[in-house]
């Protein structure tokens, strides 16, 4: 399979955390506006999240899906999918410079109740904070820690936008899983299952950054094997191979 030209099919957010653009050993890649239905002139089209694209090559999702997987879907966990990752880090992030010395505490959360308690409890212990539903890139650049908030009723897997908050060089609070895709809780990011476990850590980061200086250092060193330049190309290789099976 010749992947020449690769299209990626993202929404703002998905394409500022996992976006490629440029010319490559494996082929030239654009990230285009997902917000269409019909497929782009490509060669291989991958459509990051739920919606847009037409029918691509690849859907990659940040979350598990919601209903059985059709054709080759990827997802940090889940039934019957085609592969199991996180989203690759768009590479810009990793040239972001360190966060600003006044910068908080992004709380990421779909539940706004979960994430308003968990905004609320830091306020009260005079830490900078801000939540979202979604990381964006701005959102990230402006952050010293993000915060993924757990779901204490069942087990959330790895976030797909993990990597990218370790190739910025930011803090990451990460749900406890059993598979972390080459992330490794106390070295590169903290793990929390419960929201107490975020409040106190993200507290202790704010506090305390520079006893955790070594936490960015080895983030940004885990998020390279996720750097989309090197993970797009992995992909290419995995569809050559797969066409000629």
């Amino acid at each position: 399979m010749s992947a020449t030209t690769i299209a990626i099919v993202a929404g703002p957010a998905a394409a500022g955390l996992a976006g490629l653009d440029g010319r490559f050993d494996w082929g030239s890649v654009a990230t285009v506006a997902g917000a269409g239905s019909s497929r782009p002139d490509a060669e291989l089209v991958v459509a990051l999240g739920g919606t847009g694209g037409g029918s691509p090559d690849v859907r990659w999702l940040a979350e598990p899906p919601g209903e059985p997987p059709v054709g080759r879907v990827i997802a940090p966990d889940g039934d019957d999918l085609w592969s199991r990752a996180l989203w690759p880090a768009r590479d810009e992030l990793f040239e972001l410079p360190p966060a600003d010395a006044a910068a908080g505490v992004l709380v990421v959360a779909a539940d706004e109740e979960r994430r308003a308690a968990v905004l609320e409890r830091l306020a009260d212990r005079g830490v900078p904070v801000a939540g979202a539903a979604e990381l964006t890139a701005g959102a990230l650049a402006a952050a010293a820690t993000v915060a993924f908030a757990p779901d204490e009723q069942r087990e959330r897997p790895m976030p797909g936008a993990a990597p990218a908050v370790l190739a910025a060089g930011r803090h990451l609070i990460a749900p406890r899983c059993r598979t972390s895709f080459g992330l490794l809780a106390g070295t590169d990011h903290l793990a929390a299952s419960t929201e107490d476990d975020v409040v106190q850590y993200a507290h202790a980061l704010f506090r305390f950054p520079d006893s955790f200086q070594p936490f960015r250092v080895f983030g940004r060193l885990a998020a390279q094997r996720h750097r989309a330049s090197v993970v797009y190309g992995r992909l290419v290789d995995d569809l050559r191979a797969e066409a000629t099976v």
